[in-house]
């Protein structure tokens, strides 16, 4: 559910011109891709929390749902693992994401997503995707994918950002699989400066998927996302919120 308000923020179209000088403006340098990302596993931990989804429009806050949003450490068939699991009381409904990942490597293992409009199983193994989509009223979809090396699961991608070493002027890119964009996508994570949230100190962190830019507000002394914002349109936001 996370990872879907990055889909939702606005692409960033703003560029720089020479007019005011009087020159012509010339075609504008690529950016550097940031370095591949290195994720920490030692840095989490186990955690629970409640939080709210909020949109903001014209100055109107409307509470869309609720997310309890928990990670706990398990095993899965004798596999140290983390498991993820959210629980959304949404505008469509219930919803259940549940996520689990090698706990040494982050690495995925599999993760199922269930509602009443649609269910969402995925299996990873080494280069390789595998599952199937059922959408309400449709046949099931099959899934079978090749994907590089180091590909992570999407739906863990603020938990793969919390075992991030974040700080000021940090950047890095995951790359995750979003079975929504296609496949494996670039995640890029840049440090922008920190912020208190509830009296609880924070990393800023921008995460630019597909284009599209959102805030996560990582706790420094508990690595996990405390809040999210993002831009869906001019003059709106999307809340999630202690």
């Amino acid at each position: 559910m996370l990872r879907h308000l990055i889909l939702l923020a606005a692409a960033s179209s703003a560029t720089q011109t020479l007019l005011a000088q009087g020159a012509k403006p010339g075609p504008a340098a690529a950016a550097p891709d940031p370095p591949p990302a290195q994720v920490e596993p030692a840095r989490l931990a186990p955690y629970h929390q409640s939080l709210r989804m909020i949109k903001v429009e014209k100055g109107e806050q409307q509470q869309m749902g609720t997310l309890d949003d928990q990670v706990v450490f398990a095993d899965d068939h004798g596999t140290p693992v983390i498991i993820r699991v959210q629980n959304v009381d949404g505008p469509t409904g219930a919803m259940t994401d549940t996520a689990v990942a090698d706990r040494t490597s982050l690495a995925p293992r599999w993760h199922s997503s269930h509602s009443e409009l649609r269910t969402l199983r995925l299996d990873f193994t080494p280069k390789r995707v595998k599952g199937v989509l059922k959408e309400s009223g449709d046949p099931s979809i099959p899934i079978d994918q090749q994907v590089a090396d180091g590909v992570f699961d999407s739906n863990i991608l603020d938990v793969l950002i919390a075992a991030l070493p974040l700080s000021v002027g940090y950047t890095g890119r995951l790359m995750v699989y979003l079975y929504e964009a296609g496949g494996p996508v670039a995640a890029d994570v840049a440090v922008s400066g920190s912020e208190a949230v509830d009296g609880t100190d924070a990393w800023v962190t921008l995460v630019t998927l597909g284009g599209r830019t959102a805030k996560y507000y990582m706790d420094k002394k508990r690595p996990r996302v405390i809040q999210i914002l993002s831009t869906p349109a001019p003059g709106a936001e999307i809340r999630i919120v202690p």
